[in-house]
């Protein structure tokens, strides 16, 4: 053989090689495309399945939530009070709504969403029952006030017949009323003043600071920053109109601002001054027992109090009253 024959069969030895290579990496590709498209095929199909199940229960929600709707806006009429609980009934309804398209369109969870769906049927349910009940209410009150309505209309006609009949007992009974009322003005005055009377006046009284000390021992202090106790010593007037037994004398002290001195906690509170009617604070409170002659008592007043240097008045209460007044100086 030649050395040109030998070439030229290698060459078409090399052709038919890459020849074969070539329908085999075509029939690779091939494949890979036909692969591939099945994949995509199935991926679309489930995609397909899926975006129709959303819309069938999405379409179930609009369905079964406008049937709701319907339900409930029948129900309408006149009342003002009926128709707000409709209106409040269907903002929960849309709320509700809200909530499951968010379970449909954005979480995908269908059972919830079915679940949720029913749930609209039984508030559906309660919401009726709910308006017929105020229905029910709404009519009984109407059937109530019309009742009412012709029993006032009974009386007033039997009244005005019997004022008729009756105008000079009225005539009569109104001079009496006048009279009793009369009456009772008077013996409202004087039971004032005896009541007045009876409160136990205070001819003398003394305030003094202190500081109590350790030991418990009360100290004089005549210095506003090392006062904690006020006791006050005072003398009372004899008052036979009084009934003998316990008395009760309210304290107030003022301080040089014009402020009332009253801690709670301390055994302060609030008295009513019977001559002008008004609430007045008072600082402590004491008794005696008083038997219609002079009386002699004294009253401690301890409490963290911030005392303030300057001129303090006093005044004492006995039964409402204003009793006695008087001051006293912190340095």
């Amino acid at each position: 053989m030649s050395y040109d024959q030998k070439n030229t069969s290698k060459s078409k030895s090399g052709g038919s090689i890459l020849l074969l290579l070539g329908l085999f990496a075509f029939a690779a590709l091939s494949g890979y495309f036909w692969y591939n498209n099945n994949n995509l095929k199935t991926e679309l199909s489930a995609q397909n399945k899926q975006f129709s199940e959303l819309k069938t229960v999405h379409s179930e929600l609009e369905t079964t939530y406008h049937s709701s709707l319907e339900s409930i806006q029948s129900l309408r009429d006149e009342s003002k009070e009926l128709n707000t609980l409709i209106d409040d009934q269907k903002k929960e309804l849309a709320a509700q709504k809200q909530k499951i398209n968010n379970l449909i369109w954005t979480k995908g969870e269908l059972g919830k969403a079915r679940d949720e769906i029913a749930a609209i049927q039984g508030m559906t349910a309660g919401y009726i029952t709910e308006i017929n009940d105020l229905k029910s209410t709404i009519a009984s009150l109407q059937t109530s006030n019309s009742k009412l309505t012709q029993e006032k209309e009974v009386l007033i006609t039997n009244l005005d017949e019997q004022k008729i009949k009756t105008a000079e007992v009225e005539e009569a009974k109104t001079i009496l009323v006048k009279n009793v009322e009369k009456k009772e003005s008077e013996i409202a005055a004087l039971n004032n003043t005896v009541d007045i009377a009876s409160a136990v006046k205070i001819n003398w009284l003394q305030v003094s600071g202190h500081q109590l000390k350790d030991d418990g021992k009360l100290k004089g202090k005549k210095k506003a920053k090392d006062v904690n106790v006020l006791r006050i010593c005072y003398k009372t007037e004899t008052n036979v109109v009084t009934t003998a037994g316990e008395e009760t004398f309210h304290i107030r002290y003022v301080d040089p601002q014009g402020k009332t001195i009253a801690v709670d906690d301390a055994g302060s509170g609030v008295l009513t001054n019977k001559l002008t009617d008004q609430q007045v604070k008072y600082t402590v409170s004491g008794s005696l027992d008083y038997q219609n002659k002079d009386a002699e008592s004294c009253v401690d007043w301890h409490a963290e109090y911030p005392f303030t240097k300057g001129e303090y008045a006093v005044e004492i209460y006995n039964k409402g009253y204003l009793s006695g007044t008087g001051d006293f100086k912190l340095k």
